[in-house]
């Protein structure tokens, strides 16, 4: 079984004429496997097609979250608390000083969180 590629998704949609495409493959008994496979035609519809391929893996597959995903979640929390931390600086300069202490945490802890699971 090989990964199917974007291209073969996107064949389908020029072909067809959609927006939006995903493709669901199983291999079923010893040896079985999933995979899923998404395009879209534009900026958009490659983020919905990709937040629609994710909800298949996760909520219908059962598949484990990635690493990757993971550790997204975590930094966009970060990032909340960084924002919510900027308000109660006093000036540009403080600000400066703590957005780049705070990246260098952020991408540190990125880089700590993909390696760890």
């Amino acid at each position: 079984m090989k990964p199917i590629p974007i291209g073969a998704a996107r064949n389908i949609a020029e072909k067809y004429g959609y927006h939006q495409v995903i493709i669901i493959a199983r291999a079923t008994g010893d040896g079985g496997n999933e995979h899923v496979t998404t395009y879209g035609t534009d900026k958009e519809h490659c983020r919905i097609a990709a937040m629609v391929g994710r909800y298949i893996k996760l909520k219908i597959m059962h598949w484990k979250p990635d690493a990757e995903s993971i550790a997204y979640k975590k930094l966009y929390e970060a990032l909340k608390d960084l924002l919510a931390d900027a308000n109660n600086l006093e000036n540009a300069s403080q600000w400066e000083d703590h957005k780049q202490a705070a990246t260098i945490a952020l991408v540190d802890g990125y880089k700590r969180e993909v390696s760890d699971i």
